[in-house]
Order: structure tokens, then C-alpha cells, then sequence
């Protein structure tokens, strides 16, 4: 029987959440491998964690390594231990009964993923309960992701260039063209946080409003304007465009963020001429 683990990164946990996530899981899952971004509040998760059980191992990082790079340590302790597939959780993130047997109905050799239904906090009423059943997709985030561990090897893994941001885009891209499906699973749903959601309407039509702070949204322009070369999506135009007009509409420290844009462009524009170098010098 393969064996299935569940991977959570952390970075500066609320302990009462983490709690939470890992009893949600502790039954369902073989084993749990927490990956610890250099949280300043270690000794209370090391705690946490030993008063819950020993099927649970954490490996730390001194410093953030970046979401990327925890993945690829969380996937890199499963195919060494003997892990099939392991689910891969953000460190708020509570799973719902039975939501592995779901999953497993499901697993087969050529799917690389398997997702629940994702509803974002904050963002309840504007949520599509109307699909129903299994839909392929064509990638997903990667909390609440049930991902075959073959599939991961298939790409080399997480790309850590990427730090944050676009990480899980990157991924379902590469494993889609590998000849893997994903599939998200409309049977069974999580709550996820996304920035600090609000919702507008504006001419009929809901507006999305993150209000992610200013690192983030560096890594998100750098990181849209890096794909377009490395996977040949030419996505970045119109997205960094809505950032900078929902920003520029709707959220606070619009200078700063907006300073942020404007530097995660430029340096999205170096990572492509190093990568196109790489390519050419192979």
C-alpha cells in the first residue's frame, strides 16, 4: 500500500492555527513534515508540535529559504521516505474530514495533482458553488494540493527562483506539458487566505483586491515578467497593468507599492536575460 504525507511550511505561525491544521490532517495522513521558514517563534511550534505526536518530524531553515524551497524540502523528505503523494498545506489551512479518502478516489499514475474546491476567506458570498463533480484544470495553489511525488521529480521540482509568488502557476504549467492532468475536485472544498481579500462590484463584474503588501507585490511583477520568458505564456502586460490600477484604486500606501511594481518589473527583466543567456550558452 503507498504510503501518503502531509508537508506544512511555516514562517512566524499563530500557534492556535497551526494547531488546528494538524489535527485537522493528523488522522488522515501517515505521517507530517513541517518545513520552518525561520519563524521567530520556533521554540513554540518545536512545543506544539511534541505535545501533538510523534508521527510529526520539522526540519528548520535559519532564515527564509523562500516558499519554493520548503516545497522542495517537504517533497524531498516524502520520495526519500518512501511517500507516494503528499499533500501540501499553508500553515492556516484546516482540512476537512475525509478529504484524503476524496482525494483518493481519484489517484492515478498520470495525475500530477489533486484539489479541493478553493474558497477564499473573506470572499464567501462571491464563492462558485454551482460546479460539482471533477474538472480538469490547469494549475492550482498549492495549499490543500494532493501531488504525486513522480510528478514532482518529473520537473526537478519547485522553482526556487521564483521565492514566492507564481510558485504554484510555474509548476502545474510544466507538469501540464510533462503529459500529467490536474484535477481539482469540486466535492469537497477549503478556506484559504488570500492577502487581506475584499471583494467590489464595479459594473456588474467582482473585482478582486488583495491589498498584499509591498514585497509581495515586487515578487509578483518580477515573477510574471520572468514566466513569460521561461514558459512562453506572455501573461505579465495585462496582469501587472490590473495591479497597478487596483492598487492605484483601491488600496492603501499606494506609493510604496507601487515603487515595489515598478522594481519587481526591472528586475523580472534581468532574470530574463539571464535565463535566455542560459539557454544559449547550452
Amino acid at each position: 500500500m503507498q504510503k501518503i504525507c502531509a508537508g506544512i511550511v511555516t514562517y512566524h505561525p499563530q500557534i492556535r492555527d497551526l494547531r488546528k491544521n494538524i489535527l485537522s490532517i493528523f488522522k488522515q495522513v501517515d505521517k507530517i513534515i513541517i518545513v520552518d521558514n525561520g519563524s521567530d517563534n520556533f521554540d513554540l511550534i518545536s512545543h506544539c508540535i511534541a505535545e501533538i505526536s510523534s508521527k510529526i518530524c520539522i526540519l528548520r531553515n535559519l532564515k527564509n529559504a523562500g516558499i519554493a524551497k520548503a516545497l522542495n524540502q517537504l517533497c524531498e523528505y516524502a520520495e526519500k521516505n518512501g511517500y507516494s503523494w503528499i499533500l501540501t498545506l499553508d500553515q492556516d489551512t484546516c482540512c476537512p474530514e475525509k478529504l484524503i479518502c476524496e482525494f483518493l478516489k481519484y489517484k492515478a499514475d498520470d495525475v500530477s495533482i489533486i484539489s479541493p474546491n478553493i474558497i477564499y476567506r473573506h470572499n464567501e458570498s462571491y464563492a462558485d458553488y454551482s460546479s460539482r463533480g471533477i474538472q480538469e484544470t490547469d494549475w492550482t495553489i498549492t495549499s490543500g494540493s494532493f501531488t504525486n511525488i513522480k510528478a514532482w521529480r518529473s520537473v526537478d521540482g519547485f522553482d526556487e527562483k521564483l521565492f514566492i509568488d507564481a510558485v504554484d502557476r510555474d509548476f502545474g504549467i510544466r507538469v501540464k506539458r510533462k503529459g500529467y492532468r490536474i484535477l481539482k475536485d469540486y466535492n469537497i472544498a477549503i478556506f484559504h487566505e488570500l492577502g487581506n481579500l475584499k471583494c467590489r462590484k464595479i459594473f456588474g463584474r467582482t473585482i478582486y483586491v488583495t491589498n498584499h503588501s509591498k514585497i509581495r507585490k515586487y515578487y509578483m511583477t518580477r515573477n510574471a515578467v520572468y514566466l513569460d520568458k521561461k514558459l512562453g505564456i506572455h501573461y505579465s502586460a495585462v496582469y501587472i497593468l490590473k495591479l497597478v490600477l487596483k492598487t492605484l484604486m483601491f488600496e492603501e500606501k499606494k506609493m510604496s507599492k507601487l515603487g515595489a511594481i515598478m522594481k519587481g518589473f526591472s528586475d523580472g527583466r534581468k532574470m530574463r536575460k539571464s535565463f535566455e543567456k542560459q539557454n544559449n550558452e547550452k
